[in-house]
């Protein structure tokens, strides 16, 4: 029997097809693989401004609190019982200049004036006639012929005495006056009461306190300055001072019942010496009585916490940038070589909420300084720079918050 004819039927419909598919397999030509392209990369498109150092005017802000130009005790001069007191005499009480506060009982003091008096007439009634005792002794030795006439003969001395008795006499009666207008308290400036110790029908001696009194006809704020804030305005007894502090004078700030209240002060001086414990230099400026009502009608109180805006005398090659540019404080990107990321470190001069003004040093005109975040950005990074006009700052917007 045929060998063909043994074999299944499945093996010989398989083996066929084996054979088949080896043959389209070895047929089919073979890929080519294709040449390998590196991918392309895509830059980070940042925002930048060019760098363009010119002189500015920036503004230094510092913190202070409202103080009278003066606090004092009031004390009287002369002893007695309280008579009167005004109704300004009270805790708060608002007081002008020459207003009686106060009257002590006078009784006494008038009593004083008459019998001053009264020895004033004595005395002047003395010296007329010692004068005329001299004038007459004098007339005698004159009619005796003899030129050399004896002092005491002539009675100097006596009528020194006199004289000196109606000096005395006048000057008691002026002290007695005088303790007679002491009786009646008041103050030479405009101020308010604090604080009162005393009341009618007290009795007080002289030198006892009265009262605590503070002068509001002026009042000053100090301001703590930087060495670096103090470099930039024009100091009192500098060259550049008059002239600045006329033009410009202190902005003063404070948030009082909902509202941004501001009032006008002007630099009176600085403080005598640098703080040993904070290092800084206290500005005091001082604002008038009729500049201490603000623009919303807030008196400007005492013991008030004021933001003072002050403007620097220009500053040679100053840098402004958007706020947005510095980050950690001190530091800002710039585009380097090869369109690559480039940190630097600067040195701030004044801030705002919108602009920071830095130090030229660090930086070369036409630098590339990247002013949008991008909080993915790091040394190295490639960018492609899109440059920008920088809007410039309103010079009333500026506030240096070193």
């Amino acid at each position: 029997m045929n060998i063909w004819h043994r074999i299944p039927l499945a093996l010989k419909i398989l083996i066929p097809g084996i054979a088949v598919v080896l043959v389209v397999a070895n047929a089919k030509p073979k890929p080519e693989p294709a040449p390998f392209e590196p991918p392309e990369v895509v830059k980070t498109r940042v925002k930048t401004v060019a760098v363009d150092a010119k002189s500015h005017v920036v503004t230094v802000t510092t913190q202070g609190t409202v103080e009278a130009i003066r606090r004092s005790q009031l004390m009287p001069q002369v002893s007695g019982k309280i008579t009167y007191v005004a109704d300004a005499f009270a805790d708060g009480g608002h007081f002008t200049a020459q207003q009686t506060l106060l009257k002590i009982d006078d009784s006494d003091y008038k009593l004083a004036v008459v019998s001053a008096k009264a020895e004033l007439a004595e005395a002047k009634m003395q010296l007329a006639t010692e004068q005329a005792l001299s004038k007459e002794a004098a007339k005698q030795w004159q009619d005796l012929g003899d030129p050399d006439a004896n002092q005491l003969f002539k009675r100097k001395p006596q009528l020194i005495a006199a004289q000196a008795k109606v000096a005395a006499a006048q000057a008691r009666l002026e002290k007695a006056n005088l303790d007679l207008t002491r009786t009646t308290i008041s103050l030479p400036f405009a101020g308010r009461i604090e604080s009162t110790s005393v009341g009618v029908g007290q009795f007080v001696t002289s030198g006892s306190p009265l009262a605590q009194i503070l002068d509001t006809s002026q009042l000053q704020v100090k301001l703590p300055l930087t060495e670096q804030q103090a470099s930039l305005i024009a100091l009192p007894n500098t060259t550049e001072f008059e002239q600045k502090n006329k033009q410009n004078p202190v902005l003063l700030t404070a948030h009082f019942g909902g509202k941004k209240h501001q009032w006008s002060a002007h630099i009176s001086r600085t403080s005598a010496k640098i703080d040993n414990k904070t290092r800084m230099l206290d500005l005091i400026v001082d604002i008038p009585a009729h500049a201490q009502i603000s623009n919303y009608q807030l008196p400007l109180l005492i013991g008030l916490f004021v933001e003072a805006n002050i403007s620097s005398k220009p500053i040679e090659k100053l840098i402004e940038l958007p706020k947005d540019a510095l980050f950690k404080r001190n530091q800002i990107y710039l585009i380097g070589q090869n369109e690559q990321v480039k940190q630097a470190e600067v040195q701030v001069i004044a801030r705002t909420d919108k602009h920071v003004w830095i130090s030229s040093e660090q930086l070369q005109n036409g630098d590339q300084v990247i002013i949008n975040k991008l909080g993915f950005l790091s040394p190295g990074t490639a960018v492609e720079a899109e440059t920008t006009r920088l809007k410039v700052a309103q010079k009333n917007q500026a506030a240096g918050e070193l």
